[in-house]
């Protein structure tokens, strides 16, 4: 599939149907349906460069964190956002865990808050 651009970040379902990419230096993600080969959809809702991506056990879930300072969940039936967590700084990566365990890490050296991870857990 062409027309991906300089990904940055991508994340896979479970199923192996669709795959979610963040190009670089874009603020929205592309969903990639890999059954059907069909052109992607565009997920829009950062106000910054998106960081990293994650799939949430399951595969229902997909989370996204940007350079905006916010963490987006994203239903995977309907490919609509969600919920949106703010931090402190600007989000460099994620990790996800059972159960509905989310990890975000922020990576500004100069700010207090640097190293800094929020943990959240998601209430479905």
């Amino acid at each position: 599939m062409r027309g991906a651009g300089h990904v940055s970040a991508l994340t896979l379902t479970p199923d192996g149907r669709y795959v979610l990419t963040a190009a670089h230096g874009t603020w929205d993600l592309k969903v990639w349906d890999l059954e059907n080969a069909t052109e992607p959809r565009t997920l829009s809702g950062h106000a910054a460069a998106i960081s990293a991506l994650a799939m949430m056990p399951g595969g229902l879930h997909a989370v996204s964190v940007s350079r905006d300072r916010t963490l987006k969940v994203w239903d995977t039936r309907t490919w609509c956002e969600i919920a949106t967590f703010t931090g402190d700084a600007p989000f460099s990566a994620c990790a996800i865990g059972p159960p509905n365990i989310i990890v975000a890490a922020d990576n500004v050296v100069e700010s207090e808050t640097s190293g800094r991870l929020d943990v959240l857990r998601l209430e479905v």
